[in-house]
């Protein structure tokens, strides 16, 4: 065999990819990591943003059959996955959660996915030689349908911040919420809404506003921006859509508050931005939110507005909480720095694949199977 086809190569795939998701940015880590390696890496997906077009392949491809290993990223039903299970080289799970089926009641297709990509994690369980997922949270997750994971880091905590522009003294008297996520029914935006609205109802915190910065689900956006001209809040709330990453710096160096009302995390990277920006956090405690914040924080075990109003008036009140949150935050982020980082990434791809490495299947196979296919139809 010549040094070429010795050459190690690790795919990836995802149903869909696009500059502002989480998978993606995560499926673009991974591939710098393995090309710096040496190791020949290519993303595939079935959807592809106008944006991502020429650096991520369309499935299917012929490509995609010279792996040592595929990387299947695992966040929502798929309606080509058994294509994908399909393709004859090692494979392993990536799971990101799939968010459950009730918070979809809005939407039948979303409700259908949501199902779909549950019902898949069984397939998975047969297909594949490894399986990897971004939070112990979703670890257990799998371990409820018989697939044992190991933990996998999602970001490089190693790199730098962006830089932003902020305003050097925080306007106290006045405190600026964010929140970053899609507007959706599990991030549960409705209640930062309700606790603006009480917020403003007190002295000390009357000219409180909040950011909202994301993409949307329709209907739950539409909700939204309803709810906020019901409460008269629409001078108070900035729906900023998808931002840039240098805009979505400078929000988080203007915010006072990263205030968290989802319903349900499977990691929840803004947590760890609003972290290493110095803003204390305040969130619900679901999902793999306790997780990610560890001792740090400022967790609340109800879903009220009241309750939400009162933590914010409260830190508002004494500055020197505001400081001994933001050291444990601080505190938090070195020790996620530990497993969250492109070394330990790397290390863990190249003993997967010394794991799993296998010949690989030619693309004479995948041509031959896709001509059978072709006669068939």
């Amino acid at each position: 065999m010549t040094a070429e086809t010795q050459k190690l190569a690790l795919h990836q795939y995802h149903h869909s990819v696009g500059p502002a998701d989480a998978v993606t940015r995560h499926m673009l880590l991974i591939r710098n990591a393995l090309l710096e390696l040496g190791i020949e890496s290519q993303i595939f997906a079935s959807e592809i943003h106008p944006a991502l077009r020429g650096l991520v392949h369309r499935f299917p491809n012929r490509n995609i059959w010279n792996a040592d290993l595929l990387l299947i990223q695992h966040s929502m039903g798929n309606p080509q996955l058994q294509k994908v299970l399909e393709i004859e080289v090692p494979k392993a799970i990536v799971f990101h959660n799939v968010t459950p089926p009730e918070f979809f009641h809005h939407d039948p297709y979303l409700r259908h996915l949501a199902k779909m990509g549950l019902s898949q994690l069984a397939q998975f369980r047969q297909k594949t030689v490894a399986a990897f997922a971004v939070s112990n949270f979703n670890v257990q997750a799998l371990m409820e349908y018989g697939i044992k994971a190991e933990l996998f880091p999602l970001l490089d905590l190693h790199q730098p911040l962006t830089t932003g522009t902020g305003t050097d003294e925080r306007p106290r008297p006045r405190p600026q919420l964010l929140f970053v996520g899609k507007l959706c029914a599990h991030k549960n935006q409705a209640l930062l809404l309700r606790t603006l609205t009480v917020l403003r109802g007190s002295p000390e915190t009357e000219a409180a506003e909040l950011t909202l910065i994301g993409g949307e689900d329709p209907i739950y956006g539409k909700y939204l921006k309803s709810l906020c001209r019901a409460l008269k809040l629409e001078s108070f709330v900035h729906f900023a859509g998808k931002v840039s990453d240098f805009e979505l710096a400078a929000n988080y160096l203007e915010a006072d508050y990263f205030v968290s009302p989802s319903l349900h995390e499977g990691f929840c990277i803004p947590l760890v931005e609003a972290m290493r920006f110095g803003v204390p956090v305040i969130a619900l405690k679901r999902g793999a939110v306790a997780e990610t914040l560890g001792q740090s924080g400022v967790l609340l075990n109800g879903n009220s507005e009241r309750e939400l109003a009162h933590a914010i008036r409260f830190l508002q009140q004494h500055a020197h909480l505001r400081e001994q949150i933001v050291e444990r935050q601080n505190a938090r982020i070195a020790e996620l720095k530990r497993f969250q980082n492109k070394g330990k990434l790397s290390a863990l791809l190249l003993d997967v694949l010394e794991r799993t490495r296998q010949p690989k299947q030619s693309k004479k196979a995948f041509d031959e199977r896709t001509s059978e296919s072709n006669l068939q139809t």
